[in-house]
């Protein structure tokens, strides 16, 4: 039997996203370079339009 992980909670993890960016005062880029994803799929978790 396989046991599948839940599917993402997206909406949240969007706005836990922005909201922990904008408290550090993180800019995209900065994020970027700490996370290590581009800074281009941030603003499209961030934004939703890669994932709606």
């Amino acid at each position: 039997m396989t046991i599948f992980p839940p599917d993402p909670n997206l909406a949240a993890l969007r706005l836990e996203l922005a909201r922990l960016r904008s408290e550090r005062g993180w800019s995209y880029d900065e994020l970027a370079r700490r996370s290590g994803l581009a800074r281009r799929t941030l603003i499209e978790i961030e934004q939703v339009s890669a994932y709606t």
